[in-house]
């Protein structure tokens, strides 16, 4: 399990805090291997804490942000590589 911490004055400011009750309401249906399981949540005058199922490589956004890196430096290396092959300016 993970215990995530959101703080209600961030929530707030953007506006975002009826749409996060609406995402806990919405996860705690959902029962799909993809989605991570929400067991409960509790909060108090500053913070909403969020217990769910613990995701062993992290969240979804570091994720993406890698495997992007790793297809900059892919198309990077490729570009190197054609320039030398075939002298391109």
């Amino acid at each position: 399990m993970a215990l995530k911490v959101l703080k209600k004055s961030d929530l707030k400011k953007g506006g975002l805090l009826n749409q996060m009750k609406r995402e806990i309401w919405i996860q705690s249906l959902c029962k799909q291997k993809n989605i991570l399981q929400i067991y409960g949540f509790f909060f108090d005058t500053q913070n909403i804490f969020l217990i769910l199922e613990y995701a062993n490589d992290g969240d979804l956004y570091s994720l993406l942000k890698k495997q992007v890196n790793c297809l900059k430096l892919s198309i990077i290396f490729s570009l190197f590589a054609i320039k030398e092959k075939w002298e391109i300016h």
